[in-house]
């Protein structure tokens, strides 16, 4: 197994130290612009956020062919052939969303408020003409000439061409000097050789030395030098498995310590995995049954879990305050299908907020949630996690199951909770309840 050694940067990244919260600038405002992204910026500093990642805003190609449409772009019923992540000029924002000069201005605000900020990179696939027609060598190609492409029809990008591997490291680049952008989050990073990134994140370091690169994928190579974090959202997978346990409502404890086990397993000692129940791809494809409309108290349970497990929480915008309208990627400027900022004065809405800005404020004050030891124990009725640093240990539990359970604290300072009734010299968590204590040995 070769080794891609970047800079010790990579060893001492403070990924583990951030909250990083997602915004796809099409659905977080109804003007879906990059301005008016500008004016939340400072809610999202008031929670206590560390590093925003902005989905794709780069030019997509305007096709109307629904035969290169993806299944989910049809599906969706809007009509918009501008599919995020169909890309036709990685060098140029899409109108849609403003101009170079917003962009600008909003990762100077992000930086001024003290947010960093990451773009996405989709280097695997393209969009089907402009790109193609621009540059017919930087595809894939079958004997016959004709293109190869993915399963959501997406022309693949052929990495064996060094120019291409050209024209994408010169994008990093213009993207860290053009907007002073602080990282990447790699599309499908898995499906791009694991040299391509490395080469590109040394450039990049060159440029700017801190940098984050995080990758949609779990391959275990990809996490050992090159990548901060990874994650993964299909399949065999933490916020996948954890989501469907959610909507089956049986077993979620069970499924719960089952995919911690298999990923902890599964991969490199020391691997940073982004801890989320939702982000765009989820959103998107719930439609009108989204998580947090179907079971609200079940999802503050898992939000909790994931900001004091081991790894990075991510927020998808508007699981602060429990936001459960319908969101598409693939929305028009004159339909509703985005954030529904009045979610956030309801009291479902407060009760979220508050939550989301004392977890935040834990993370940010507690070491042991960024640095500490972590395990999950095994228990028949309840999940019980602890992480332990020094002389310092903080045991979180909760409950899933329908007829809650009984547990006994160990002494130690509470950190959270909700839903408990003290028994005694116990307490009992009923369904979607959770219990935090810090301990000081």
């Amino acid at each position: 197994m070769k080794e891609y050694k970047i800079s010790d940067l990579r060893s001492s990244s403070p990924i583990c130290e951030k909250i990083i919260y997602q915004i796809v600038f099409r659905t977080f405002t109804e003007q879906g612009t990059i301005s008016a992204a500008t004016e939340k910026l400072k809610h999202v500093a008031s929670i206590g956020a560390d590093i925003i990642y902005l989905s794709p805003f780069f030019a997509a190609d305007p096709d109307e062919n629904r035969e290169n449409w993806s299944p989910r772009q049809t599906a969706a019923g809007t009509d918009n052939p501008k599919n995020p992540y169909r890309i036709c000029d990685y060098y140029r924002i899409d109108e849609e969303y403003g101009t170079d000069e917003d962009l600008c201005a909003f990762v100077m605000e992000a930086h001024r408020l003290g947010l960093e900020v990451i773009f996405d990179l989709v280097y695997m696939h393209c969009g089907p003409t402009e790109f193609v027609q621009k540059h017919p060598s930087f595809v894939k190609r079958y004997s016959d000439g004709s293109i190869m492409s993915t399963r959501y029809n997406f022309p693949y990008l052929d990495h064996g061409n060094p120019e291409l591997r050209e024209y994408l490291w010169s994008n990093m680049i213009y993207l860290i000097e053009k907007f002073d952008v602080d990282g990447f989050r790699c599309d499908v990073g898995d499906k791009v050789p694991l040299d391509f990134w490395a080469e590109g994140r040394r450039r990049c370091e060159q440029i700017k030395p801190s940098l984050y690169f995080i990758n949609e994928g779990q391959e275990p190579d990809y996490m050992l030098d090159v990548f901060d974090a990874s994650y993964y959202n299909h399949d065999f997978s933490w916020n996948e498995v954890i989501l469907k346990a959610l909507r089956n409502g049986k077993n979620i404890s069970a499924d719960i310590r089952m995919i911690y086990a298999a990923l902890a397993a599964r991969n490199p000692e020391g691997a940073m995995l982004l801890r989320a129940y939702e982000n765009h791809d989820f959103v998107n494809d719930s439609y009108d049954g989204r998580i947090d409309k179907l079971c609200p108290q079940l999802c503050e349970a898992v939000m909790v879990m994931n900001f004091l497990i081991d790894g990075v929480p991510l927020l998808y915008s508007g699981n602060e305050f429990a936001e459960c309208r319908r969101h598409s990627i693939f929305r028009k400027a004159d339909d509703r299908l985005c954030m529904d900022w009045s979610a956030m004065d309801t009291p479902l809405g407060q009760k979220r907020l508050a939550l989301t800005k004392k977890l935040c404020s834990l993370r940010h004050s507690l070491p042991v949630l960024c640095h500490g030891a972590a395990a999950m124990e095994k228990d028949a009725e309840l999940v019980v996690i602890t992480r332990t640093l020094g002389n310092t240990t903080v045991r979180a539990v909760f409950s899933f199951e329908c007829d809650g359970a009984e547990y006994v604290p160990h002494g130690g300072n509470e950190l959270i909770s909700w839903g408990c009734e003290r028994l005694g010299s116990s307490i009992f968590i009923q369904k979607g309840g959770y219990y935090a204590e810090c301990i000081i040995s």
